[in-house]
């Protein structure tokens, strides 16, 4: 449970965002401008999202749950700061060397790959000095 839980969900969203830009789910990267979800608000007005706004919405939600794992004190703290790094390296690599990268959801995906490991670390530190303050 421990590895799971040190598995960081940044680390899937890359994953996931390169299997739709392979063509796992359709045609290379054509994906992410259909119109997937519409609605009529009670102003009456339309609104659509395009798969592309709907991905950035389930990253976002996979940064509160990564800044909650933070927020807990525990062994692998450090593991899964460590991992999460990793992952953010990675949407940085790809973003300045990969063609299908370069695209405003991709670029606000590695914004928030950095706000996670900016935050994890800033987390780490609060913690490891709250724990010594509570140990004196």
């Amino acid at each position: 449970m421990g590895f799971i839980r040190s598995v960081p969900l940044m680390g899937i969203v890359l994953i996931v965002y390169n299997m739709i830009n392979l063509g796992y789910f359709g045609a290379r990267g054509a994906v992410w401008k259909t119109r997937q979800l519409e609605s009529t608000l009670p102003s009456g007005e339309l609104i659509g999202l395009n798969f592309s706004e709907i991905f950035i919405a389930i990253a976002l939600i996979a940064l509160i749950i990564e800044l909650t794992k933070a927020a807990t004190a525990s062994t692998s703290a450090m593991t899964e700061q460590t991992f999460s790094t990793i992952s953010f390296v990675g949407f940085l690599v790809q973003f300045l060397v990969d063609p299908y990268a370069a695209t405003p959801t991709f670029f606000i995906l590695l914004m928030i790959s950095l706000i996670d490991v900016l935050a994890g670390a800033i987390l780490l530190v609060k913690i490891a000095r709250r724990d010594l303050l509570f140990g004196q």
